[in-house]
């Protein structure tokens, strides 16, 4: 289950009441709409112009599983008024994924707290005649030509996911990425691939009995998944980064307060990995 992590967001100091924000501030974002980054920058949006008394824009940016918003994040004026809705995963993996970077992540990056904790699960497309989880493995392992699964882009966790489920179930799928999460899911249910590891973006098929989801990335069954993943546990973390250099008052003037699922933003959320 997705856990919401918002928000009370807090002017820190007189001084920067005076001086910050000073005019719009931007979120980037850098994945598709619809999906878990972009849901919680929109609703951090909303409560940070309440807060500060200034516009919030999101910015989706999508490009490189992440690259191009991180650099855009880092290589803004570090005033403040520039901020990521980051997912750690484009943070940590990709300079294990990337020759080149065009940044630094772990220097280049401030990340200030997490927002949104969200787990994947296992959708396949309802022309399958599978009804388990087992039984999509079993089915995958006998088709020929093989399944093919979507994900949200070349070492995005999606396609790190389903790559890990492959090996450890000894089965063959064809990868095919798609530009972010939402594009992904709308082609399995669409049947352009038959499966794909999603969040939240998912969750409209999810909720329908026709679609199937089979799976958790979870070591602990959800109440609408039939099973956790087998032997492995993969899930992701968004929260707000702005680029080095960023004077720590600016920073905290975004701080989060964790709040539990049952406030406004945990309502949207909390079902969304069940």
């Amino acid at each position: 289950m997705i856990r919401i992590l918002l928000l009370g967001l807090l002017l820190s100091t007189g001084v920067l009441a005076q001086n910050f924000p000073s005019r719009a501030i931007t979120i980037i974002v850098p994945i598709p709409p619809g999906g878990a980054p972009d849901i919680a920058a929109r609703v951090l949006a909303q409560k940070l112009s309440e807060n500060v008394g200034q516009p919030v824009v999101v910015e989706n940016r999508v490009g490189a599983n992440g690259n191009i918003a991180n650099d855009l994040v880092a290589k803004a004026a570090p005033d403040g008024h520039t901020l990521g809705l980051l997912a750690d995963s484009q943070i940590t993996i990709n300079p294990h994924l990337y020759k080149k970077m065009p940044i630094d992540t772990l220097k280049d990056l401030t990340p200030v707290t997490p927002v949104a904790v969200n787990q994947f699960v296992l959708t396949v497309n309802p022309s399958l005649p599978v009804k388990t989880f087992q039984e999509f493995i079993e089915y995958a392992k006998k088709a020929n030509p093989p399944l093919a699964y979507a994900s949200g882009g070349n070492g995005s966790q999606h396609h790190l996911t389903m790559e890990m489920l492959k090996l450890r179930a000894g089965i063959n799928l064809v990868h095919v990425p798609y530009k972010g999460g939402t594009p992904a899911a709308t082609a399995t249910v669409a049947g352009e691939t038959a499966a794909v590891w999603s969040g939240s973006c998912s969750r409209p098929w999810r909720r329908s009995t026709r679609n199937g989801t089979w799976a958790c990335s979870s070591s602990n069954r959800t109440p609408r998944s039939r099973s956790a993943s087998p032997r492995g546990a993969t899930s992701s973390r968004s929260g707000p980064s702005p680029g080095p250099g960023t004077p720590r008052s600016s920073a905290t003037a975004t701080r989060c307060v964790p709040r539990t699922s049952g406030t406004e933003v945990g309502a949207r959320w909390s079902s969304s990995c069940s």
